[in-house]
């Protein structure tokens, strides 16, 4: 029993630093340029794997609010709904190569697999949200992708992981398997929100929720496009995800804001991004709404920066508090697990 009880604190403490480890890699990966596309652009269109092969075609975007990003990609491929991680799917330009004409170029969704592993990954019925609020579907969902994406390594840590879940106490696999789900206040529905009204903090209507812009390379939402000003004369200004507030139960979004805060942040021309892309006008934009420029959250280089100048001290910083509270909430959990192990005697 002493055996298998060190066996579970080695694996334990293999696991809670495992997730250090790549939640730091994860933060290493966070610099660099941003790439911003609109949700518009990504609704529709065709997945594919690095053969070219037809996966499927995005269906839906399930959002995470509690996350502030995309948490699924909801792929449809012969009559089922597969819901894909973000980080499992790339998302880049059809033609990198190509010259920079201003506009947002043409972007494909790739996912490394073959059609026949894709179609072994988890389906749902139905876009419903309660379906992906489900615990047991994250879970499923993680599993399968990680394990896809990281190879023999990844299978091995998912297999050992389910191992040691079994030995636990039923008690301490409850704790461990409510750990980061979400609720069903917390997702939205990208197609939920389009369209939806924006009211003021007087209750009145001011603008409408047109789209969002998503930061490709971690599926961080950056911007809410939002429409304002009538149907004739009519503009599209970009708000801060973070300045808006979504609430789903009444299918309304409130958003302090003025017409002058709106017209401050217009874009030139309805449904070109390209302007985000710009210090001045990005800085603006988060200055008018008093939020926090996303690329200083996320740790990436600030619209118009030449790499020389990514790496700033506040950004060092910023990454250096974080690696230490991701290694000190590992020791945290291993400690805690441990415990409980001990309180609830030998297996």
């Amino acid at each position: 029993m002493c055996k298998n009880r060190n066996l579970v604190y080695a694996v334990m403490f293999f696991l809670a630093f495992g997730s250090v480890l790549v939640a730091e890699d994860s933060q290493k990966g966070m610099s660099g340029k941003s790439k911003l596309i609109s949700g518009d652009k990504i609704m529709g269109k065709d997945v594919i794997n690095n053969s070219d092969e037809k996966l499927g075609t995005v269906d839906e975007l399930i959002i995470s609010q509690s996350n502030d990003d995309i948490q699924y990609l909801v792929v449809s491929s012969e009559g089922m709904l597969h819901p894909v991680p973000w980080n499992a799917a790339q998302c880049g330009d059809k033609d990198p190569n190509a010259a920079d004409s201003g506009q947002e170029k043409e972007k494909k969704i790739v996912i490394n697999m073959s059609r026949d592993q894709f179609h072994q990954g988890p389906t749902v019925q139905s876009a419903d949200i309660q379906q992906f609020s489900d615990p047991s579907l994250k879970q499923k969902v993680d599993s399968f992708y990680s394990s896809q994406m990281q190879g023999t390594m990844g299978r091995i840590k998912s297999e050992v992981k389910s191992e040691v879940r079994e030995r636990m106490p039923s008690s301490m696999r409850e704790q461990t398997g409510t750990s980061g789900t979400q609720t069903q206040a917390n997702l939205l529905k990208y197609s939920d929100i389009k369209g939806m009204d924006i009211q003021n903090l007087n209750d009145e209507k001011i603008a409408s929720i047109s789209d969002v812009v998503i930061d490709s390379r971690r599926g961080n939402i950056a911007y809410t496009l939002v429409d304002f000003g009538g149907m004739l004369g009519g503009k599209t200004a970009a708000v801060p995800w973070t300045a808006i507030s979504i609430q789903p139960d009444t299918k309304m979004a409130r958003l302090d804001a003025t017409e002058d805060k709106l017209q401050t942040a217009a874009l030139s021309e309805r449904g070109n991004i390209s302007e985000l892309n710009q210090r001045q006008f990005a800085q603006r934009v988060h200055e008018v709404f008093g939020a926090e420029p996303y690329w200083q959250i996320y740790g990436f280089e600030a619209p118009g920066e030449s790499g020389s100048q990514q790496q700033q001290p506040q950004m060092q910083q910023r990454e250096k508090r974080m690696e230490k509270e991701l290694k000190k909430e590992g020791k945290e959990q291993y400690k805690q697990q441990r415990e409980r192990i001990e309180q609830e005697g030998s297996f």
